[in-house]
C-alpha cells in the first residue's frame, strides 16, 4: 500500500518537474560573463564557488568515517572482552 502511493508520488513531482509551467533556468551574469570571456577573474570566481561546495562534504565525510571507525572499534573491544569471559 505505501510502496504504490510513494510510487505514485514520485511520478506526479517528477511529471510534474518537467511539464512547460516551469520556468526555464538562466546562469546568473557572473556565470555568464565567464563564460563569454577569456577573462581568468569569473572562471577564478566560478573555481571558488566549487571549492566553497565542497568543504562542508569534506568535513561531513570525515566525520561520518572517523565515527564509523570508532564504532567498529568499540564492537571489536567488546567482542574480544566477551571471548575472554
Amino acid at each position: 500500500m505505501t510502496r504504490r502511493l510513494l510510487l505514485a508520488l514520485a511520478l506526479v513531482v517528477g511529471t510534474w518537474g518537467f511539464s512547460p509551467a516551469v520556468p526555464q533556468a538562466v546562469a546568473c551574469p557572473m556565470c555568464k560573463a565567464g563564460l563569454d570571456s577569456d577573462d581568468a577573474r569569473p572562471r577564478a570566481y566560478m573555481v571558488s564557488i566549487l571549492f566553497m561546495l565542497s568543504v562542508p562534504i569534506c568535513l561531513f565525510s570525515g566525520l561520518g568515517y572517523g565515527l564509523w571507525r570508532l564504532s567498529r572499534q568499540e564492537s571489536e573491544r567488546l567482542q574480544a572482552a566477551g571471548q575472554d569471559v
